[in-house]
């Protein structure tokens, strides 16, 4: 690999390579830390090479909008190697996760505030050009999407015999029961993976923001699935390394804190409905990617409180 990455920084007249590490991050990419400055994603699967293309597009829109880090090359020719790849500056500072538990309300407090800030820029942001970009068809309504992908991904767990049938009943007597509560929606361009791991923090504020390959256009309170998700499973989207700092007390005030400075974000009716059906279309499609998963069963079945045999 040494080579290859040699080849790149070669390509773009960037300085020698030095030190190479690689990265345990992300499942579709391989990553590598160069010279302790530069970061190169290279996206092993070719199926979904369009992500890192929707990347380079908000890196390259958002940089002195929002802290992200500095893309320097986006290279989807595979002249000077057989995958895309992004090459980007490194921003100083921590995983969010790997500090959370050390700081105190007031800065945890702050941070969010400095999230919410930015998150609102993005949601503000004219999807028009992204949309015709990248030919996403945003004519679905909110409720058709999420409840058709609920159906789809019920068909296939019956069909892969992963939940029983009492279980998978409940799930879509659930369903019958609130999906009106989607009929309300506000799209805006959303942030997908709004959890820690993505946040890059120093001395308590927020110094950059990473991953942008799964932005979508959507209503505006998905977002909030996530957070609710880190409130109720605080490793939920931890590396392993900091799950020993895991404790949900730290994370218990964060919705609280995200509807003080993002309140447009909690003005839907039966938001708590609405989550519980964005938490389920999530943990199905989670399932079906890991069908062992004793957790994914756990989580659906305390959405619906459903009792019995999983």
């Amino acid at each position: 690999m040494k080579q290859n990455l040699e080849q790149m920084f070669n390509a773009y007249n960037l300085e020698n390579i030095n030190s190479i590490q690689k990265v345990d991050i992300g499942f579709s990419n391989k990553v590598y830390m160069i010279n302790k400055k530069y970061i190169v994603k290279i996206k092993e699967d070719e199926l979904n090479e369009k992500y890192m293309e929707m990347e380079a597009y908000f890196l390259e829109f958002f940089y002195n909008k929002i802290p992200v880090p500095k893309m320097l090359v986006f290279d989807k020719s595979k002249k000077i190697h057989n995958k895309s790849y992004i090459i980007l500056t490194k921003i100083e500072g921590d995983n969010l996760y790997s500090k959370w538990h050390l700081y105190n309300n007031v800065t945890k407090k702050n941070c969010i505030k400095e999230l919410c800030d930015i998150y609102r820029i993005i949601n503000q942001t004219p999807f028009n050009n992204f949309v015709e970009k990248f030919n996403i068809n945003i004519s679905c309504s909110l409720h058709d999407k999420v409840i058709g992908n609920i159906e789809k991904l019920l068909y296939e767990v019956e069909c892969k015999n992963l939940l029983s049938f009492d279980f998978i009943e409940s799930i879509k007597d659930y369903i019958n029961m609130n999906h009106q509560f989607l009929n309300e929606e506000r799209k805006a361009l959303i942030y997908f993976d709004a959890h820690f791991d993505n946040i890059i923090v120093k001395n308590g504020k927020i110094n950059g923001i990473l991953d942008f390959e799964r932005m979508e256009v959507t209503s505006i309170d998905f977002i909030l699935d996530t957070i609710r998700r880190m409130v109720e499973y605080p490793t939920k989207y931890m590396f392993d390394g900091y799950k020993k700092y895991a404790k949900k007390e730290d994370y218990q005030y964060l919705m609280g804190w995200f509807e003080e400075y993002y309140p447009e974000l909690f003005m839907f009716k039966n938001l708590h409905k609405r989550l519980d059906l964005y938490s389920i279309e999530h943990d199905l499609d989670t399932l079906i990617w890991y069908p062992e998963s004793v957790l994914e069963r756990e989580m659906i079945a305390r959405t619906i409180n459903y009792k019995g045999k999983k």
